[in-house]
């Protein structure tokens, strides 16, 4: 009688492997290239952004953000640890900038 069990479990384990299989085979290449890294923010340009503010009828706004912050329930062994970085400090901590100044 163990054996109903297992073929159900074995079955249900196979299902999930097609099924990912099938999702990883539907990728495609990014339309960005390989290097991309921003992904569907490439479509912001000044044409859409134009025609987005002709779309306001309000003049809300909404926050959009995540309010982080110390106190927030975090489960072991996870923890609040935040840390801010600006890109364009990166920008002047690589060789080539020191080279250029």
């Amino acid at each position: 009688m163990h054996i109903l069990p297992l073929m159900k479990y074995s079955l249900a384990a196979a299902v999930l492997c097609i099924s990912a299989s099938s999702v990883a085979a539907e990728c495609v290449p990014s339309p960005w290239g390989v290097d991309d890294e921003i992904g569907a923010a490439n479509r912001v340009n000044p044409e859409r952004t134009l025609a987005a503010a002709q779309l306001i009828k309000k003049g809300e706004s909404h926050p959009l953000g995540i309010v982080l912050d110390p106190n927030m329930p975090a489960f072991p062994p996870r923890f609040f640890d935040h840390e801010e970085s600006d890109a364009r400090e990166k920008e002047s901590e690589t060789p080539e900038a020191e080279a250029s100044v």
